[in-house]
């Protein structure tokens, strides 16, 4: 601890100002009436740096000023000081004093300050602990231990850090701040029927911190003023300064235009292309689209209200679940996370099998076959999602049924592949 005196310095007395009868803003202005060159004592604190080095020592920060109520003008407090332990002395050798009915002008007087419990000037009153890495979670499911069987796959949700639904982040082309479109023309129908998140709108609150009821009630909270807004770039026939279709136009002042040859008249005819939101319809040419945006924009904003059996990892030793209740009627029910102690920044191949080119005597196994088509299609037979929207990025691509993996990260261009392929040898 340092303390410096200033016996010229002009001092403040914050104390019965106006009998503090008068507040203003809730306490947040006050008054106060400055002593001209009556002296200041000012105490600093030797802190630590976060990793203290050379080139970064410790410094002397200021802590607190040290006042008195009885301090006038030219008093010159603060001309001497002495430390002992936890007091403080300061001297005023013009101080005025009283004692009964006689005062002594200029007599001088000696400040004490204590500090009884000796704490710092600066001490932590929360601090925020290691956050958890949802990067490192594979998969988290409730399976039955008697059977062996898996009940049900959780998405595990963390919109704070960009970990939204599988479902939702599935339909989704586009995830940024920025506009991710080109107004030069060329951004048309190739792109129609995409759908962007503009995470512009939206602020998270920070739930990692305080205790367990805070981080629940909190989750996945955004700050008051914040909007989800889930566009779909479509295809129009009217400029968005005349579109009075679904939804509501990002710009009308932001748009393609292209010549598109319609079948019907014969004839090129002009598109216009822009971005819409609250689409509540899945239009039937977006194939690789199985919800609308609208949905998808629900099932960002409350995951919970939109049905969504899901977890939450609050701490290093905390999960919360929901929409989870009706697997727990049975108690053999067990929660399975699967993780990575070590952040695994490679790609692992466990299995698999070689084929020669344009070798048409190997036949395909009939697994590998209908996993392929599946993965193509985006469904198996029975219409289930491939590869499963709930599963995490590394578990989601592979050649497994159970859990369901796809074979291919952009279906679309698998698509485009193969009919240009298919073309290219009718």
């Amino acid at each position: 601890m340092l303390s410096t005196g200033f016996d010229i310095e002009s001092n403040t007395n914050s104390e019965y100002y106006l009998e503090a009868t008068t507040t203003f803003d809730q306490s947040g202005t006050t008054f106060t009436d400055r002593r001209t060159q009556s002296g200041a004592v000012y105490a600093y604190e030797l802190l630590d740096p976060n990793t203290p080095a050379l080139a970064d020592p410790s410094k002397m920060v200021f802590g607190q000023q040290l006042k008195s109520t009885n301090i006038l003008e030219l008093d010159q407090f603060g001309s001497a000081i002495a430390y002992n332990d936890n007091r403080i002395f300061v001297g005023a050798p013009n101080d005025t004093t009283t004692s009964g009915t006689t005062t002594y002008n200029n007599s001088g007087s000696v400040y004490e300050f204590n500090n009884n419990t000796r704490a710092g000037s600066w001490n932590v009153l929360r601090s925020e602990g290691t956050r958890v890495d949802v990067s490192q979670i594979n998969r988290v499911a409730l399976y039955n231990k008697r059977s062996g069987e898996v009940s049900v796959f959780l998405d595990y949700i963390d919109p704070a850090k960009g970990k939204i639904a599988g479902v939702a982040q599935a339909e989704l082309s586009y995830v940024s701040h920025a506009d991710p479109a080109m107004y030069n023309n060329l951004w048309n129908y190739k792109y129609k029927n995409r759908l962007w998140w503009d995470t512009s709108t939206v602020h998270y609150l920070n739930a990692e911190q305080g205790n367990i009821d805070f981080r629940t009630n909190y989750w996945g909270v955004s700050f008051p003023g914040s909007s989800i807004d889930v566009y779909e770039w479509i295809e129009s026939t009217t400029p968005p300064s005349q579109y009075t279709g679904e939804g509501t136009v990002k710009d009308i002042t932001q748009f393609n235009i292209a010549n598109v040859y319609d079948s019907r008249s014969d004839s090129t005819q002009p598109r216009y292309y822009f971005w819409v939101k609250d689409i509540t319809s899945v239009p039937a040419e977006a194939e690789f689209r199985t919800i609308s945006a609208d949905s998808v924009r629900s099932l960002i904003q409350d995951p919970k209200a939109a049905g969504l059996p899901h977890a939450a990892f609050l701490d290093k030793d905390a999960v919360a679940l929901f929409n989870c209740k009706q697997y727990f009627a049975d108690k053999d029910i067990v929660l399975s996370i699967n993780y990575d102690v070590v952040k695994n920044e490679g790609v692992l191949h466990s299995e698999y099998e070689l084929y020669g080119r344009g070798n048409t005597d190997q036949a395909i196994p009939a697994r590998m076959y209908t996993k392929l088509v599946d993965s193509l299609a985006g469904s198996d037979s029975v219409g289930n999602l491939v590869p499963d929207p709930f599963l995490s990025e590394v578990e989601k691509y592979g050649v497994l049924t159970q859990p369901r993996q796809g074979m291919f990260v952009n279906r679309a261009a698998a698509l485009k592949v193969l009919t240009q392929y298919t073309n290219s040898i009718l």
